[in-house]
């Protein structure tokens, strides 16, 4: 029986690395270890960013269009935030989507359906027609 047990864990152990192994995970590097520069500046005047903490905030990039920043809010929460694009570059419909930190998985979906998914892992596998932002953001275009 001991035997059998250690196999077992052992094979687990082995199943675990291997399936890792490679793998960039987003506690590591942060998106947060960049210094912040004047484009990671959230919306102004925006109560969707009310609660976040300014100076964290970091530009992820723009995807089907809409501009995407990672953020903490006040209780240091990993935070999404989106804004559509408008004509000459004006920020609208801001939203954001606040929980757990940044080595977890979350994702956040506007009332159109437009969707951002951010992936505990870097690089990872991307559904046809979405786009990856910053390694770890998967951008979902609504059905």
């Amino acid at each position: 029986m001991r035997t059998r047990g250690t196999l077992l864990a052992t094979t687990l152990a082995i199943a675990v690395l291997g399936t890792t192994a490679g793998c960039s995970f987003g506690w590591g590097p942060s998106v947060f270890e960049d210094e912040q520069v004047a484009a990671d500046a959230l919306p102004d005047g925006q109560e969707a960013v009310d609660t976040l903490a300014p100076e964290s905030s970091r530009l992820l990039g723009d995807a089907e269009g809409s501009r995407w920043w990672a953020a903490r809010n006040e209780a240091g929460e990993f935070c999404l935030v989106k804004a559509v694009v408008r004509t000459g570059g004006a920020l609208d419909d801001v939203f954001s989507g606040c929980g757990g930190d940044e080595g977890g998985g979350m994702s956040v979906e506007d009332g159109e359906g437009l969707r951002g998914t951010w992936s505990a892992v870097a690089d990872p596998e991307v559904p046809a027609g979405s786009t990856l932002l910053r390694e770890h953001l998967i951008v979902t275009p609504a059905p």
